[in-house]
């Protein structure tokens, strides 16, 4: 009984703790980009190589989160990443940072060897993971920020290659948005 209890309220406390996530794509429709907003909707989207990448995942107790971004107000490092389940179980994500300095404004994507990867996971038939570009870095437009309550917007654009891949060297991540 005790063991019946536990569990009905960690799934209540799951439901709880989600964010309500738009409903972008119907079933059978051509998927959709979400809509640039400054109302902190908790979206992600781009396009790579002209194919909709949205973030999506099936929320789990302590499970993967589709949106992420985190400001340090402190140092300026701005870090966004957007998840999806590409298949069951089967994750990618396009990920960036960037050194932010006012508001709004646009920025280089800039990385290190603790976040080099700009896309990982099934990689559109590759099987490969990119990198971002030391040449062609992107960049990151901060359209809207408001540490009160927590919610920044933006686009963004960057190439990313891997040449060891042997599908494709590089993939074109354009019109990006969260």
């Amino acid at each position: 009984m005790k063991t019946r209890i536990i569990a009905a309220l960690m799934v209540l406390l799951n439901l709880a703790c989600q964010k309500e996530m738009p409903e972008l794509n119907t079933p059978g429709s051509e998927p959709v980009l979400p809509p640039l907003t400054h109302e902190g909707k908790n979206t992600f989207g781009c396009l790579i190589d002209d194919e909709p990448f949205i973030a999506k995942v099936d929320y789990a107790f302590a499970g993967p989160v589709a949106v992420w971004a985190g400001l340090d107000e402190e140092t300026g490092w701005l870090r966004v990443q957007g998840m999806r389940e590409a298949e069951q179980d089967v994750l990618d994500d396009v990920r960036f940072k960037t050194y932010v300095t006012d508001y709004p404004g646009t920025y280089e994507v800039n990385f290190s060897t603790e976040n080099f990867i700009g896309y990982s996971g099934v990689g559109y038939g590759s099987g490969c993971t990119y990198y971002h570009d030391l040449h062609n870095k992107g960049t990151v437009e901060i359209t809207f920020l408001d540490t009160l309550n927590n919610i920044i917007s933006g686009k963004f654009e960057m190439e990313l290659i891997n040449p060891d891949c042997p599908v494709k060297q590089s993939i074109s991540i354009t019109d990006g948005r969260f």
